[in-house]
């Protein structure tokens, strides 16, 4: 770095230049002082001593004069590059600040606006090469950042493109099933090559994935379907074996029933994860008593559960299955998070707004997190099998089923110190048919059982018999089977039972009311197979006739009677509020309890014939005889054509017309 110095001559002040002078001029004086007074002999010593003392103190002035003014003159020109130093870095920093806040920034903006680095030479014209330079770097420094940023930009935008567009459109396309290739063709694509090969390998590995767990669900829910139609045949079974057995051979029964419709429901739930369906359907409204019962008997706990419905509404079809499994599920749910030794109440009510549902136990309450997990659950936006719990199935089965049908479930604290759920069942689900008559559609329309629930007849006339006053004479009833306990909320009688007929001795055939022109009768069988016998109502079974075992029987539209080892149905009876075959008939708005309510006894057995000695029965065999009589009671309506039958919604009664298995 070149700097002028100052040149200027500085003048020396008159005392610097004479002080030596003077000082050899004071020596000399005093020299020659100590000379005159020294005496005389020691007077040559004294004047050599001061000459030669006087002749060094001049050589040391003028030594140190002349190393003086050096470093004097030195110091001068130090002072003057000093100076000049100084000046140069103040025009320096002037330069430098002008560049830093002007030519740089004005560079910069050339750059951006599209100017290459010889443009800008060119117009800021730098006066020094060290700016020069500086400036040729900075603008390549703005054109590289300039790119820079164009290329993030670009990089920044198309993975926004990704991971907005292109990645949640190849994700619902894949799950909704397409192919692979043509998810790759009608995706967006991205610019970066690196990019695009990154999309394509993720997009066909999902695709793989998709596909694989498409086929393992697909495989399951066939699975799945196979062992619920089993479960539902064996069901069937069971129930037919319920109808040809009793005593301790049916408790078995009804035991094996049971845990039958518990797998059946295990089998439900895990089919309904895997994407299949339940294992029945029905085309026809199913009333929400019906679909409550059914519910809580395919639970282990059904015991301990108690049901206060206070509706007659019924369901749709198409949605009755579903919402007795999603029932189930949460009355499950409520009896193992609650004391064995407490009730589970299940209140049903209707609203404006649909049937309310409320369950309520009395086990801990849950916690806040627990809460917010189980309201998550149930609400249906998580589908996920990978976020599951192996052994908590129940809820998001329920949340599954609660998305299709649009039921919202709600959790809440419970008055009974646990966690309530309410159910609210939308009104679209809801059967808006105005025919309420109980499930009894089939029967022939002039059968004593339809005119026992006011079925019109032929004619148009109803049958329907007004209820009689408290103090009115109530009419006479069938005499009890003897073998039969007296059981409140069990029927007095078997729809299959007859009293068996002594040796020898064929029964007389009791009048056979009349009946119903519509009902067909059933066609013969070829000569030589065996005939299947149909289980009957009561009125069917008052018109049956014995016959000779080697002669077929006539077309009269009744099956044969069966052999003396089985059991007839009896004659129905005449009570007002109950059907032929004993069971109590509920009118609208009252419970199955109040219809029991002024029911007369049976008159005692002695007007029946002579009926066969049975030991008594136990409660398997009570159970039984409600059952089979709820079913012969529906039976005969189905028509004289096939006699095989379907499981009703609550599990012991049969299917009407209508029901359907998968």
């Amino acid at each position: 770095m070149s700097f002028h110095a100052n040149r200027r001559p500085q003048r020396t002040p008159w005392w610097e230049r004479w002080w030596p002078v003077g000082l050899l001029g004071v020596a000399a004086a005093g020299g020659g002082t100590a000379a005159a007074v020294a005496p005389d002999a020691a007077r040559g010593w004294v004047v050599g001593c001061v000459v030669v003392a006087w002749a060094v103190l001049a050589l040391t002035l003028a030594v140190s004069v002349t190393v003086l003014r050096r470093r004097q003159a030195l110091l001068t020109r130090s002072n003057d590059e000093i100076r000049g130093l100084h000046d140069q870095a103040q025009r320096q920093a002037r330069a430098v600040g002008a560049l830093g806040h002007t030519t740089l920034p004005a560079v910069a903006g050339m750059v951006r606006d599209g100017a290459g680095v010889g443009d800008v030479l060119a117009t800021v014209a730098p006066q020094e090469e060290a700016h020069r330079q500086i400036i040729e770097s900075y603008a390549a420094a703005v054109a590289d950042h300039q790119l820079l940023r164009r290329q993030h930009a670009a990089l920044s935008e198309e993975l926004d493109a990704v991971n907005g567009r292109i990645l949640p459109f190849a994700i619902t396309s894949l799950a909704e099933g397409q192919a692979v290739a043509r998810v790759i063709n009608k995706m967006e694509k991205p610019a970066d090559p690196r990019l695009h090969s990154l999309v394509d390998t993720a997009v066909r590995a999902l695709g793989i994935s998709e596909r694989r767990a498409a086929a393992a669900q697909g495989a399951s829910s066939k699975a799945l379907g196979r062992v619920q139609a089993k479960t539902v045949s064996i069901l069937a079974d069971l129930r037919d074996m319920q109808d040809r057995y009793e005593g301790e051979i049916f408790g078995d029964l009804l035991q094996l029933d049971h845990k039958t419709s518990q797998l059946g429901m295990e089998t439900d739930r895990i089919a309904l994860l895997m994407g299949g369906r339940a294992s029945r359907a029905w085309n026809r409204p199913i009333e929400m008593e019906s679909i409550l019962r059914g519910a809580i008997g395919r639970i282990a706990a059904y015991q301990r559960v108690r049901l206060h419905c206070a509706t007659d509404a019924k369901i749709v079809g198409f949605a009755a299955e579903g919402l007795m499994h999603l029932l189930a599920e949460l009355v499950d749910n409520a009896t193992k998070f609650s004391p064995p030794i407490d009730i589970v109440p299940v209140y049903v009510e209707e609203a404006s707004a649909g049937v309310v549902i409320t369950i309520e136990d009395s086990g801990l309450k849950m916690a806040d997190a627990a809460m917010v997990r189980a309201e998550e659950s149930v609400s249906g936006r998580n589908n996920d099998l990978a976020v599951l719990h192996g052994t908590r199935l129940g809820l998001p089965v329920v949340g599954r089923l609660a998305a299709k049908y649009g039921v919202d479930v709600n959790f809440r604290p419970s008055s009974r110190g646990g966690t309530g759920v309410v159910v609210l069942i939308p009104t679209r689900l809801v059967s808006q048919e105005a025919d309420q008559t109980p499930l009894l559609e089939g029967l022939p329309q002039s059968s004593p059982l339809a005119a026992a629930v006011g079925l019109p007849d032929p004619q148009g006339v109803p049958h329907t018999q007004a209820p009689q006053a408290p103090g009115a004479p109530q009419p006479p009833s069938l005499p009890q089977s003897p073998d039969v306990p007296q059981s409140p909320g069990l029927p007095h009688t078997r729809a299959d039972e007859a009293p068996a007929p002594a040796a020898g001795h064929t029964p007389e055939p009791p009048a056979a009311p009349a009946r119903s022109p519509q009902v067909p009768a059933p066609a013969q069988p070829p000569e030589g197979l065996p005939r299947r016998v149909r289980r009957t109502n009561a009125a069917d079974a008052a018109t049956s006739t014995s016959t000779d075992s080697s002669t077929p029987a006539p077309d009269t539209g009744t099956p044969p009677e069966p052999p003396a080892g089985r059991h007839a149905a009896p004659a129905p009876a005449a009570s007002t509020w109950s059907t032929p075959n004993g069971l109590p008939v509920r009118p609208a708005g009252r419970t199955m309890a109040a219809a029991h309510t002024g029911q007369d006894e049976h008159p005692d057995a002695g007007s029946r014939p002579a009926a066969r000695s049975a030991p008594r029965r136990d409660l398997g065999a009570q159970f039984g005889a409600f059952h089979r009589s709820r079913r012969t009671g529906k039976e005969a309506g189905a028509g004289h054509g096939s006699g095989d039958t379907a499981e009703s919604p609550d599990g012991n009664a049969p299917e009407e017309a209508g029901g359907t298995h998968r």
